[in-house]
């Protein structure tokens, strides 16, 4: 920018040096996400804030999978309390015949859903970190990219959930400010990756731990 002197140059130069919002630092990453297949499956055991694309744990397709199942457990329990009593009472014939063939559509498409999409979300969830952000890459249908600026972090938290701590993983919740989305979780990471992308996000700061 050059700033001229006398008159209104030298108001508008001063002016936009005042307002101009500096540049986030120059970042690593790629233009373009490499294909899943050219990503190393054991990429994530060592991850280092190199701005290449890391996977998750994939423990974390068994941890979903388990979640899955049991809510289909209930869900199936609810709609056999719904069912059985129009198969004893039903005075139609296509009532009889029609709610246990609805139960089990409905059971078996929950249950293909919980043991199947895991394991398509694991291939689509990548993250990446370089000296400037936090990229994290997922979704299957419906796809999703999450930039988080590095100088916008507060503080991060790093948990187990009971079925999690089982499989040894843990997740990384980020907590941001001035951003759309208030904070970020970021699952299927092992415990020791999880403090380790916690502190390279954070530096030497303090951070609570859940």
């Amino acid at each position: 920018m050059r700033v001229q002197f006398g008159g209104g140059h030298c108001r508008k130069g001063l002016l936009l040096a005042l307002t101009e919002t500096p540049p986030l630092p120059t970042s690593t990453f790629e233009s373009q996400p490499p294909a899943i297949g050219e990503i190393p499956a054991d990429r994530g055991v060592d991850f280092e804030p190199d701005g290449h694309f890391y996977r998750i744990e994939k423990a974390w397709t068994q941890v979903q999978q388990l979640g899955g199942v049991f809510r289909t457990l209930i869900l199936s329990g609810i709609l056999a309390g719904v069912a059985i009593p129009l198969i004893v009472s039903g005075s139609e014939p296509w009532i009889r015949m029609g709610a246990p063939a609805v139960w089990l559509f409905i059971t078996v498409l929950s249950l293909t859903h919980a043991i199947v999409w895991p394991i398509l979300s694991y291939r689509r969830y990548l993250y990446r970190v370089d000296e400037s952000r936090l990229q994290i890459r997922r979704g299957v249908l419906w796809r999703e990219v999450l930039d988080v600026p590095r100088n916008r972090i507060q503080h991060t938290d790093v948990g187990q959930g009971p079925i999690e701590r089982q499989f040894g993983i843990s997740h990384l919740i980020v907590h941001t400010a001035g951003t759309t989305s208030a904070s970020v979780r970021l699952s299927g990471l092992r415990e020791d990756v999880a403090y380790k992308l916690r502190d390279e996000l954070l530096g030497a700061q303090d951070v609570e731990t859940i």
